[in-house]
């Protein structure tokens, strides 16, 4: 047999099968110091992952895993891996998340965020924008009217946008 296993494996299982006749060892010893290397666990070296604080985000966001997942496409028990810091993240994952949130990727990393109602708010932005979306397009347009109506209440539109029923600040075009 060419092949040959050595260090602490020959020592335990080649040499207490050396024929002593041959002067070499057997392929019996071979065979059982192969199966024995084959058998010996590596230890797993420890990954410092280093401290996210994706969970504080999602907290102050008011969202669930699940819904993160959604938004991002991933499951929610990857980002609960990835939260725990039990599987690294990437950085198309921390850009996804980071967009849902409206800040940086870095902002996920370097701390808690500074205003836990603001990405409450922005939640919730979505969410209705997500629903706005499946009403009928009739619907659609009662629901614009009523919030351009409802900001000209408020004095933050001004009267010609509100009655042309547009967002660009440019003079309109008249027939």
């Amino acid at each position: 047999m060419e092949a040959h296993v050595s260090g602490e494996v020959h020592l335990t299982f080649v040499h207490q099968t050396y024929n002593r006749r041959q002067g070499n060892c057997t392929p019996r010893g071979m065979v059982d110091a192969v199966r024995a290397a084959q058998n010996v666990h590596m230890p797993k070296k420890e990954r410092n992952l280093g401290k996210t604080y994706l969970a504080e985000w999602r907290a102050a966001s008011g969202m669930t895993l699940e819904a993160l997942g959604d938004e991002i496409g991933r499951s929610h028990a990857t980002i609960s891996r990835i939260e725990n810091q039990k599987q690294p993240y990437s950085q198309e994952i921390l850009e996804a998340i980071a967009e849902v949130y409206r800040c940086e990727p870095g902002d996920l990393l370097n701390g808690p965020p500074p205003d836990p109602r603001t990405l409450q708010r922005a939640n919730r932005l979505r969410q209705a924008m997500r629903i706005f979306l499946e009403l009928p397009k009739g619907r659609q347009d009662r629901v614009v009217d009523d919030v351009i109506d409802a900001a000209r209440l408020e004095g933050v539109l001004k009267p010609d946008l509100a009655r042309l029923g547009q967002d660009d600040p440019t003079p309109a075009k008249i027939d």
